[in-house]
């Protein structure tokens, strides 16, 4: 038997420049491939302040004002006179031009100014709108109760003699006419005390009045 080898030459070794340019070329697929991937990535991004403060325009809302009065627990006292007073002490007055008053003498008198008064006269009083018999009138029942302004008239021209008064409806009028007749102020009128709702001295036989006063405690 013959046993022969044979020489196998050694394979080549690899080029190095070969090897680093593989290399190379890999890394470089690496990257590219990391930034295709990250191109289709979701990126959520933070919030940022807003850049400028922005206005609010609030809703309107209503102001509700409450007006509490709380009266005191004294009433205003009015004092009753017993007798209507000398003309002499009344303080002589002009009346406004647009009130047609100014007729004869006007006078007012404080004692008289808010005195409640009843009507005496059976078929009542005429209210006027001026001191004058000839001023148109309503009139004022039997019993009617009227409030004295202080200011009295009287025109000695025509002998009237009349009186202010602040009627039930809270309209000022004049009740009168001739001096001493059953018209005169102080024959068809007598004063009256809401307070103890009985007459005064001086108004013996005053009728009951069919509008009373109501106390109410001063503001």
């Amino acid at each position: 038997m013959v046993v022969l080898f044979a020489c196998v030459p050694e394979p080549p070794l690899p080029d190095p420049f070969l090897v680093q340019t593989a290399i190379a070329g890999t890394a470089a697929a690496s990257w590219t491939q990391t930034a295709q991937a990250r191109a289709r990535w979701t990126a959520t991004p933070s919030p940022q302040p807003p850049s400028a403060t922005p206005s609010r325009t609030p809703s309107p809302t209503p102001t509700f004002l409450i007006l509490l009065e709380t009266p005191t627990l004294t009433p205003t006292v009015i004092a009753i006179p017993l007798a209507w007073p000398d003309w002499k002490t009344g303080e002589v007055v002009k009346m406004p031009k647009e009130s047609g008053a100014n007729l004869g003498v006007n006078k007012f008198f404080s004692v008289l100014q808010g005195v409640p008064v009843v009507v005496t006269r059976l078929n009542g009083v005429k209210l006027r709108k001026a001191p004058s018999k000839v001023a148109g009138a309503i009139m004022a029942a039997y019993g009617d109760l009227l409030t004295l302004t202080g200011f009295w008239n009287q025109n000695y021209d025509f002998g009237w003699s009349f009186v202010q008064v602040k009627a039930s409806d809270g309209r000022l009028y004049w009740v009168g006419g001739d001096v001493g007749t059953e018209i005169d102020p102080t024959n068809s009128l007598r004063f009256y005390s809401p307070y103890t709702l009985t007459p005064s001295p001086t108004a013996t036989g005053t009728p009951t009045p069919r509008i009373f006063y109501t106390l109410t405690p001063a503001p």
